[in-house]
């Protein structure tokens, strides 16, 4: 009897042990805003860089720069023509996308300097590599465009077919992450353009925005425009956690501080999380 009664607390304690162990496994962090900024009509692209936030703010045509500590707008500019759409910046140089033909490079301060042309495109998001080459995603063909530091073009990279390519980022192997609107994942191509992988994420319907963090490159950030904001894990594509509170997710950022801005286009706003442990 006392064998049995030994037996059934061993068999016990293993049962408790193996359900922490799948709980601890499975466990998803969900977070809510901490803050929401308002005042912007359609907002599309966001990047971090430094004490400043870029962002697209689409339906009132400008590019607006925030203060990252305080939301407060310090400075705003707009295209000669069209809607700005994706932007990148590196250095003092700022690319804006306007969704038609054209990409525009400004300084950070706004002095619009050059005009670079896709014919017959829908440019959607803009790069640069660490060579300098600049990226240009076309919306409709799963091309990409690939520019010299002289405006030259070089070379134009294929990245599958009906794949709706949106943005792009690099990591610091330079190898170059294409998220696709309706392929449920995001393609990894080396700096020749051959696929290495492609990390499936099978709970996204509509990608939009994907941030790699420099200082964490084992997970990628994904919004997705049906309402879900994602940290997934590259090697396996699990997620790990979930931010809630966003009508429909265009893009994503993270600070310096760590908290994740969250770009809301019809809910017309940002939302940032912080960065809890």
């Amino acid at each position: 009897m006392k064998f049995l009664q030994l037996l059934s607390i061993f068999l016990l304690v293993c049962f408790i042990q193996a359900a922490s162990a799948a709980t601890k496994t499975d466990h998803v962090i969900v977070r809510t805003p901490s803050k929401t900024i308002t005042g912007f009509k359609r907002p599309t692209s966001i990047q971090i860089v430094g004490n400043e936030v870029f962002l697209t703010d689409s339906g009132n045509s400008t590019i607006k720069v925030l203060d990252v500590h305080t939301g407060a707008e310090l400075r705003n500019f707009s295209l000669p023509s069209g809607q700005p759409h994706g932007l990148f910046v590196k250095g003092n140089r700022l690319l804006v996308t306007d969704h038609n033909e054209k990409t525009y490079s400004f300084t950070l301060s706004g002095e619009l300097y050059a005009v670079h042309y896709s014919p017959n495109t829908h440019s959607v998001s803009v790069a640069i590599d660490y060579n300098g080459l600049m990226y240009i995603n076309e919306w409709f063909t799963c091309k990409i465009n690939v520019f010299n530091v002289d405006g030259t073009k070089s070379h134009t990279l294929r990245v599958g077919s009906s794949c709706y390519a949106r943005k792009v980022q690099f990591d610091k192997q330079g190898n170059l992450y294409v998220g696709k609107h309706y392929k449920r994942g995001v393609s990894v191509y080396d700096r020749k353009g051959s696929l290495i992988r492609t990390i499936s994420l099978p709970t996204v319907s509509f990608m939009e925005g994907i941030h790699l963090n420099p200082l964490d490159e084992d997970f990628l950030n994904v919004a997705d425009r049906s309402g879900k904001v994602l940290k997934v894990e590259i090697a396996t594509g699990k997620v790990v956690e979930k931010f809630t509170g966003v009508s429909a997710p265009y893009d994503i950022a993270i600070g310096p501080d760590g908290k994740v801005w969250v770009v809301d286009l019809s809910g017309d706003s940002i939302k940032i999380y912080c960065n809890e442990k």
